[in-house]
């Protein structure tokens, strides 16, 4: 698990509960607004408990959230909801970009293409160990992520609504990452994970006309999603952070066009 470096009282400004519990943190019953993260040894560790509650804290219940691997916290900096994403999207996307045709086949290419053949088919190969490449891990989803959304936007939706937890999606991950450990998605082998991903992306292409397929499929994508991302050291945030840094340098030096992962090194 990352080390938590940052003062708690000083990465939280702006954050609220929920935030901070989708984040990694846990509400300790008995003792409402006291965070705590896992440790590595199993323990919990205090951060901070609140000096100042208000109407939103004081409440008698106490939501649990599941463990995440990672206890990162949004930055005032960082993208951290699905419309400030799209909007991130939109703007390095071309104009003969926009269909469908081409979307909805960038996504399965992006998915079974890239992260799944490039890097778990190869990894199963043996040509190299998968934790070795998850920053590429992490970009490709985030590749994935630029083609889930913009796919929504095209059929006149938005992720947000397909995945239906709101706009936050740091609630919207810990909610997916919850149901997929439910149903034993985290017990999947990478290959396993991978094949559902290649499934699902290619069922968005297939039956994603009808939006209650496309949401059925786009939420059972995600959920596998996470669960890789979080098996090598990455959220969902991290993924399309990424990814829109990537593709604004790109499109700075006008090479949104094109092919290879490097081209904006």
């Amino acid at each position: 698990m990352n080390k938590i470096t940052t003062d708690w009282r000083e990465a939280t400004t702006g954050i609220t509960r929920e935030q901070a519990l989708a984040a990694g943190f846990i509400e300790v019953k008995n003792q409402p607004n006291s965070f705590y993260c896992y440790e590595e040894d199993g323990g919990m560790q205090l951060i901070e408990q609140l000096d100042h509650l208000d109407d939103e804290f004081d409440s008698p219940d106490v939501h649990l959230m599941p463990r995440l691997d990672m206890c990162n916290l949004p930055t005032m900096n960082k993208i951290i909801t699905f419309t400030e994403y799209s909007r991130a999207a939109a703007s390095t996307q071309m104009e003969s970009c926009r269909g469908l045709d081409y979307l909805e086949l960038g996504f399965v290419g992006e998915v079974c293409g890239e992260l799944c053949g490039e890097l778990i088919a190869k990894s199963i190969r043996g040509d190299f160990k998968l934790i070795d490449k998850a920053p590429e891990v992490r970009d490709e989803s985030g590749d994935a992520c630029w083609f889930a959304d913009t796919t929504c936007v095209a059929h006149g939706t938005s992720l947000a609504e397909m995945l239906g937890e709101g706009d936050d999606i740091f609630i919207a991950e810990t909610v997916l990452l919850r149901d997929a450990v439910a149903s034993g998605f985290d017990k999947l082998s990478d290959y396993e994970l991978g094949k559902q991903l290649a499934f699902y992306s290619c069922c968005v292409m297939a039956f994603g006309h009808e939006l209650d397929d496309l949401m059925r499929n786009l939420q059972l994508f995600f959920a596998h999603l996470v669960v890789l991302l979080h098996r090598y050291g990455y959220t969902l945030v991290d993924a399309v952070n990424c990814n829109v840094e990537k593709l604004a340098k790109r499109k700075k030096r006008g090479l949104i066009m094109g092919s290879g992962d490097h081209r904006e090194a």
